[in-house]
């Protein structure tokens, strides 16, 4: 009789135990964006000479100093081609480089403002003017003229592109002088004039130009001064 109802009383504990499970529900909201607006901040740096200015001198002055030029029919080198040496066979002081800190690469371009203009001289100022767009980017002549490369040991020594930096009814574009250039990279330039018309009077003839750099995929656009 004893054990008899110890067994239904086991019996009624499983029983009961299966009917005090929980029964749970959900309630499922709807997605909730998530956002982040991202924006780089890139920078460059200038080499001393570039960051003073691109002053022309004749075919051979390689010492930094800035002579009239007298071959108006054939390339002149920019005062820092060579840098201070007198055989023309040092390395450039124009260099740009990459320097932003979050490691973001860069494209970096430049322009000029105008042509070179009669400033002061036998030359009528605002008027007499050189060529600075070239004809042919690929084969340059009377024009500015520059070399680009991402090392020293690249660099031509004579242009091979030509800039394009301004057309003759002023409109102003960049030039892409680094396509995709890394932090802490830099991009060496050469620059030489071949002065058009030859026939131009005596003077000084200057411009501006400017250098900027944007991300690798964004677009320099127009060159404003």
């Amino acid at each position: 009789m004893e054990e008899s109802h110890i067994t239904i009383l086991i019996g009624f504990l499983i029983l009961s135990a299966g009917l005090s499970r929980a029964v749970f529900s959900a309630y499922e909201v709807s997605p909730k964006p998530m956002n982040a607006s991202v924006q780089q901040t890139i920078s460059i740096s200038l080499s001393t000479p570039l960051s003073e200015g691109i002053f022309f001198t004749n075919t051979t002055t390689c010492d930094g100093t800035q002579n009239p030029i007298t071959k108006m029919d054939g390339w002149n080198n920019a005062t820092r081609n060579y840098y201070e040496t007198t055989a023309c066979d040092g390395n450039s002081g124009y260099y740009v480089e990459a320097a932003s800190t979050n490691q973001v690469n860069v494209k970096i371009c430049h322009c000029a403002c105008a042509n070179l203009t009669c400033s002061e001289g036998l030359c009528v100022s605002g008027t007499d003017y050189l060529k600075t767009m070239c004809d042919s980017e690929g084969s340059p002549s009377d024009c500015v003229g520059f070399s680009n490369a991402t090392t020293q040991g690249e660099l031509s020594d004579t242009p091979d592109i030509g800039l394009t930096a301004v057309d003759d009814l002023g409109s102003d574009l960049y030039q892409v002088i680094g396509a995709n250039v890394s932090a802490g990279s830099r991009v060496y330039l050469r620059y030489w004039l071949d002065p058009f018309p030859d026939s131009a009077p005596s003077g000084v003839y200057n411009t501006t130009y400017k250098i900027i750099a944007v991300e690798v995929s964004g677009d320099c656009g127009n060159c404003a001064c």
